[in-house]
């Protein structure tokens, strides 16, 4: 648009001005099983069991029901976008919206209905459908002053996500569909603190043998009881990031260049099952987080080494305690609760970039065209509420299960210190 006479005529300072639209559909077959869903099969029994006359034969059975109707999942995206830059690249945006529908998700049906149908179902169907939406700004600066010349880039981008239509058992209790609901969220209990005395115990509900200082789930249909049919719940937020921002800051003066990177992320969480299976102070042989320290463990044991059980005692002596007591931490792995999902929200100096570029006029007395000495620093600082080594993890290896730290190798810092010589 910049290049049309009704602009470029009147408004000398836009450099650039641009209005895109771009529609696109993409087909996917991942889940097809390679074709197989398409056939019918039987399987032939390893052993013989089936006696005709004198003679033991091997039997047939149905090993497949073939979806004949079975179709590729299609998403349709939709974008939007403009591009300006004025005053000689003095100020630059970038905006970007986007829509994508998804359908046609390929999905599994097994254990959507009973066993009493014996497996004779098409496993695969085509019930999935959800969206994405959201946009990215990106501002640029860029300016100079005598021999001072720096440039600002920030981008910023928000998404979300929302299953649409989803293959669920009929039975299943209303809060826990997933309709409607972001895709990334963990089903779980919800914790509400730690059990104090056995008077408390004995008028709540109990997932098994519960003694004071174990973890105090939520009955969240009220029947009196803690079932994992009946009182799961999707946990907090999803383990996709809402809100993620850049800022990439450089600089250079006479001789002198500085680079520096700045990333934030917001609005996800991650479940750390590092947290949960570690923490076992219980077992022999365990090794145990710093969380489990006498600082945060219920304890029944004072500061003298003696055992206390008057209830006024406990109550002082972990007042404040948010971590359940020895015995518990051998069993409470076993399932997910709230206590290990974390807000997984970060800022992180991601790298740092000092140089220096000899003057050409010194370094041409020893016959070099260039000369530069750097020093560079990636992931220096981490500012964030994550209890674990580094919030930006992911272990599951899938796609669809980015926040989960699993004993997660954290991101190593390091230094590099370089030169730059060309002859």
């Amino acid at each position: 648009m910049s290049e049309e006479p009704f602009i470029k005529e009147k408004f000398d300072w836009i450099d650039n001005l641009k209005v895109r639209f771009s529609i696109g559909q993409l087909g996917s077959q991942n889940g097809l099983g390679y074709g197989i869903s398409y056939l019918n099969m039987v399987n032939l029994s390893q052993k013989p069991i089936f006696l005709g006359g004198n003679t033991l034969y091997r039997y047939l059975s149905m090993g497949n029901i073939p979806n004949t109707n079975l179709k590729w999942q299609v998403t349709n995206n939709y974008n939007l976008g403009l591009d300006v830059m004025l005053w000689k690249g003095l100020l630059g945006l970038e905006l970007d919206m986007f829509y994508s529908i998804t359908r046609n998700k390929i999905e599994s049906q097994t254990g959507v209905y009973p066993p009493s149908l014996g497996g004779y179902y098409s496993s695969l169907v085509n019930t999935g459908k959800h969206e994405n939406k959201g946009f990215e700004i990106v501002l640029t600066h860029k300016n100079s002053w005598n021999d001072l010349t720096y440039d600002i880039r920030g981008n910023v981008s928000w998404a979300r996500n929302k299953i649409l239509s989803i293959n669920e058992n009929t039975n299943v209790p209303d809060y826990q569909r997933m309709v409607g609901k972001s895709m990334g969220l963990y089903l779980g209990f919800m914790s509400d603190g730690l059990f104090q005395s056995e008077e408390e115990i004995a008028n709540s509900a109990v997932f098994g043998p519960t003694l004071p200082g174990d973890i105090k789930l939520v009955d969240i249909n009220g029947d009196g009881k803690i079932t994992l049919e009946q009182d799961r719940v999707p946990i907090g937020r999803s383990n996709i990031p809402e809100l993620m921002y850049g800022l990439n800051l450089g600089a250079s003066y006479k001789g002198f260049d500085l680079s520096i990177f700045l990333t934030f992320s917001y609005g996800n969480e991650v479940l750390n099952a590092t947290k949960l299976v570690t923490s076992k102070v219980g077992s022999l042989n365990y090794n145990a987080l710093d969380v489990m320290n006498s600082s945060n463990r219920w304890m029944t044991i004072n500061t003298e080494g003696e055992k206390v059980t008057d209830p006024g005692e406990l109550a002082v002596l972990n007042a404040g305690k948010t971590v359940a007591v020895y015995h518990d931490a051998q069993q409470g792995d076993n399932y997910i609760h709230s206590w290990a999902v974390e807000d997984a929200s970060y800022l992180k100096l991601s790298n740092v970039t000092l140089g220096y570029t000899f003057p050409k006029n010194l370094i041409a007395r020893v016959g070099l065209k260039n000369l530069r000495l750097y020093a560079t620093g990636n992931n220096l600082l981490t500012w964030t509420k994550y209890s674990g080594f580094d919030p930006e993890v992911s272990t599951m290896k899938s796609g669809l299960t980015p926040g989960v730290d699993f004993g997660a190798y954290p991101l190593s810092r390091s230094f590099i210190f370089g030169l730059n010589v060309a002859f």
